[in-house]
């Protein structure tokens, strides 16, 4: 006797008949769910449900609040899955094995874990002790014949939807079906043998058809009714054509259909006489389809696109004025990642023997975590500082005149002075008071912004070639040590252009870079100076060169830009630019590997440049492609409907030259047949005159005939009377 153990791997046509099942049943009667699965229990049935095929259970990844969730209530209700798991959002199972996955990840990460010696992976021959909680195994091509048994039983189940009573009806019924032939079979074998046996016709109950339940007929009356029952109409006694449509109608829907079909015959028949005015009406109709719709009136718009650009422009210049102000760019602090370090935690707590052995003990690091939810650090904000040191009563002026003690002795001063004067006075007492507590802070924020950016080593403002953010290169050169006035501008230069270089890159450690600098902070009238000279000295410059002519207004204009090309590109092709460390070095005295570093930046500037004009291209097409579509469907719309038309107008053409075809062969054949339609008629006239003329001969002789047959039937009977007479 084979014995069956339920249970074991799921099955993916077991997971569909238990979702049938329960979509018929419902989630209240497992065993009757369990009975269309014969390997399967209620339990085991209800379990795989519960945890892995009810719809509301989520199979997503886990996300970075459910981890912090699940470690904080793992710590806190240590083995209570069931009471973490509809916290979390997730099965218990689900919970247990996502918290072991992350305390093996701490684990690996310390590299004290080896996953082959875990005691929770199956060895060969053992048995999934939750096979509930997995994935189902695919079907196997050739199922087994206990297997689609189950199948079709569960198939005939879920297919029968009027329950017991019909099931007990159709076995009822083919019952019947069998004792009928065995009682056909018994007729047969005794009408051979010999033996008639007249089958008994069961009356079961009155046929409505032919007879009238509980009749009584009518008493006699004292008159004679035969005659009017003569006059009645005669009906089907037997109900032979009662039905719904004689006794309720026809059904609306297919009168409908029926009217259809006949405005359809008589359309086509209509198209067939008269084909003109079957087209005209069908243009007419497109012509109507064909009316394009108003376009939309709406009010102009009240801010125009040259103010909407002048908008824009002055924003990116308050931006731009904002970052030259702020030197050093604020970085966001380093977060580590709690959920690890957490998980750390729990794992070196769970592998922590009793202090009693002696040993070390682990070490546990702090974290952030909260009750399930993260509150990381705000950003610092180096405006924090500043706010704190203008808040009053703090430090400063404020704060010591509010430390002086109350006067003691109170005086007043009145004076005559009329009302118009008071509001004067009024308006100039407000006027300077706003405007000195403007000044006065103003100044106050100036020169603590300027205390700042001296302590920290930058510029009180910043250098032209930063505020218009053009590329800087870095020099590494050693500054030179004459004391000769271009020995000094030369140091200066460098020091600007290495300063430039070092706030556009914002690299690590640049603030003391920038303070070993040890820059020279000039005012701005000293700038404002310096920048006239450069000016006067450029316009020596430009007077002297070939490239520059000056204008009418009086200022110099380049004259021969593709000169000055040439030159600059024949200079360029002298040098070549070194990325490590950012120089450029003339050709013939670099080596093999600066210029194979100097092509690799090349390339890779050059790879950039067309990655970025590959992306703007592919935007400009998705924009163009935004702007066009309606006018591509409009498009596609006209060229279907001019297909049409001129499909239409070929198919027109061909019947109107094959009816004149027929026009031409016609009128040839109209003259002809109408000829000899004249012939025949004229034969036929003579022929009627000959007809007629021999009618009224046969008449005449006929009626000369029928005389003499008269008068000797006179004869005859003057003969009989005489012959009687004379006996």
């Amino acid at each position: 006797m084979r014995i069956f153990r339920k249970g074991g791997t799921w099955k993916n046509h077991e997971d569909e008949i238990l979702k049938v099942a329960v979509m018929k049943y419902g989630k209240n009667s497992w065993p009757r769910v369990a009975s269309l699965l014969p390997k399967k229990t209620a339990s085991q049935a209800k379990e795989r449900w519960n945890s892995w095929l009810d719809p509301s259970i989520k199979k997503t990844e886990w996300t970075k609040e459910e981890e912090e969730k699940l470690l904080h209530l793992a710590k806190r209700l240590p083995c209570q899955w069931r009471t973490i798991a509809p916290i979390v959002g997730r099965t218990p199972y689900q919970c247990l094995e996502h918290y072991d996955k992350l305390l093996d990840q701490a684990q690996e990460k310390e590299g004290d874990y080896d996953p082959t010696t875990d005691p929770r992976k199956l060895r060969p021959g053992e048995v999934d002790p939750n096979p509930e909680q997995r994935a189902p195994m695919p079907d196997a091509q050739d199922m087994s014949d206990d297997e689609r048994e189950m199948l079709n039983e569960a198939r005939a189940r879920v297919a029968n939807t009027k329950g017991k009573k019909a099931k007990r009806k159709a076995r009822s019924k083919q019952l019947e079906e069998a004792r009928r032939l065995a009682a056909v079979q018994k007729r047969r074998e005794l009408k051979a043998a010999g033996i008639e046996v007249k089958p008994k016709t069961k009356r079961r109950g009155i046929n409505f058809a032919t007879e009238i339940p509980f009749y009584k007929a009518p008493a006699q009356g004292f008159f004679d009714t035969s005659e009017e029952l003569k006059l009645m109409p005669q009906d089907d006694s037997n109900f032979r054509n009662l039905d719904v449509r004689n006794a309720e109608g026809g059904l609306r829907a297919k009168a409908e259909q029926e009217a259809r079909k006949q405005d359809k015959k008589k359309a086509q028949k209509k198209r067939q006489e008269d084909l003109p005015a079957h087209f005209e009406a069908l243009n007419a109709k497109q012509e109507a389809d064909m009316i394009p719709k108003k376009p939309l009136s709406m009010s102009a718009p009240q801010v125009t696109e040259r103010e909407l650009f002048a908008l824009k422009k002055m924003r990116a210049e308050q931006l731009r004025e904002a970052q030259s102000e702020s030197a050093a760019t604020i970085r966001t602090p380093l977060v580590e990642d709690h959920i690890k370090l957490e998980a750390e935690n729990q794992a070196k707590m769970r592998d922590l023997n009793t202090p009693l052995l002696g040993g070390e003990t682990p070490s546990i690091r702090q974290t952030q975590m909260t009750s399930g939810s993260d509150a990381p650090p705000a950003t610092p904000s180096h405006y924090t500082k500043m706010i704190q040191e203008f808040q009053p009563g703090t430090t400063g002026l404020s704060g010591s005149l509010d430390s002086l003690p109350a006067p003691k002795g109170k005086f007043s001063v009145a004076l005559q002075v009329t009302d118009k004067e008071k509001e004067a006075i009024k308006d100039t007492d407000k006027e300077l008071v706003t405007n000195l507590k403007t000044d006065h802070i103003d100044q106050q924020d100036a020169t603590e912004v300027r205390k700042k950016k001296k302590s920290a080593g930058f510029l009180s403002t910043p250098t032209s070639a930063s505020s218009r953010s053009l590329p800087c290169p870095f020099i590494s050169a050693k500054p030179l040590k004459g004391d000769s006035p271009a020995d000094l501008i030369e140091n200066e230069l460098q020091q600007l252009i290495t300063y430039d270089g070092l706030i556009q890159r914002n690299k690590k450690n640049f603030r003391k870079k920038v303070l070993a600098l040890d820059m020279t902070d000039y005012m701005p009238s000293e700038l404002k100076a310096a920048k006239k000279l450069v000016e006067e000295e450029l316009s020596d410059i430009k007077s002297k060169s070939k490239y520059y002519e000056m204008s009418e207004d009086g200022d110099y204009q380049l004259s021969n830009e593709s000169e000055l090309a040439n030159e600059i590109e024949s200079v360029n092709q002298d040098y070549v630019f070194v990325p490590n460390p950012p120089r450029f070095i003339n050709k013939n005295q670099c080596s093999v590997a600066d210029k194979l570093s100097a092509l690799k930046y090349e390339f890779d500037v050059t790879r950039s440049h067309t990655a970025k004009a590959a992306d703007s291209a592919s935007k400009l097409e998705t924009k163009v492609d935004v702007l066009t579509a309606g006018y591509r469907k409009r498009f596609e719309t006209l060229s279907g409907n001019v297909t049409k038309k001129w499909e239409e107008l070929f198919e027109l053409t061909t019947k109107l030259k094959s009816y004149e075809n027929v026009w031409a062969v016609e009128e040839v054949a109209i003259r002809e047949r109408t000829r000899v339609s004249v012939e025949r008629s004229e034969a036929l006239k003579q022929r009627h005159n000959t007809l007629q003329a021999r009618y009224a001969d046969s008449v005449e002789t006929l009626r000369t005939i029928n005389e003499k047959i008269k008068r000797g039937r006179e004869e005859s009977d003057l003969n009989e009377s005489h012959i009687k007479r004379k006996q």
